[in-house]
């Protein structure tokens, strides 16, 4: 009798563990916000990563992968060709990416310098960064 109710238990606990491990897991925490100029698409930063939701429906529309951290700021230039992203590492280090028309690699990369960055903005004639 007792050893039946051991074997059930077992079960029971491995299809549990199994179940757990098989959930998905909660998407990462969104760190930074910014609309495109336009108002057709946000960017949202998250770790490691910038992603293009379509404003509309909230569907992501594009990844940009390889951030070096938590993405801290963003910013777009005026006429929304360039989005400015910050990320980093708490006392260690912060650099600003300039993506153009959004792609997967930076066009150029600041290492701005040894924290994180909390804020930008393109100036009105978008050629500076503050």
């Amino acid at each position: 009798m007792f050893q039946r109710i051991g074997r059930a238990l077992l079960a029971l606990v491995v299809v549990v563990s199994v179940l757990s491990i098989c959930q998905a897991a909660p998407p990462p925490p969104v760190t930074a916000l910014a609309y495109r100029p336009n108002g057709k698409q946000l960017a949202a930063g998250l770790r490691n990563e910038v992603q293009l939701l379509d404003a509309m429906s909230g569907t992501v529309v594009y990844h940009i992968p390889g951030q070096t951290g938590q993405v801290t700021a963003l910013a777009w230039s005026r006429d929304g060709v360039w989005l400015a992203t910050v990320c980093g590492v708490a006392g260690k280090s912060g650099e600003v990416r300039l993506y153009r028309n959004p792609s997967t690699s930076p066009e150029k990369t600041i290492a701005a310098h040894a924290d994180v960055i909390h804020d930008m903005a393109f100036s009105p004639d978008g050629k500076s960064l503050a």
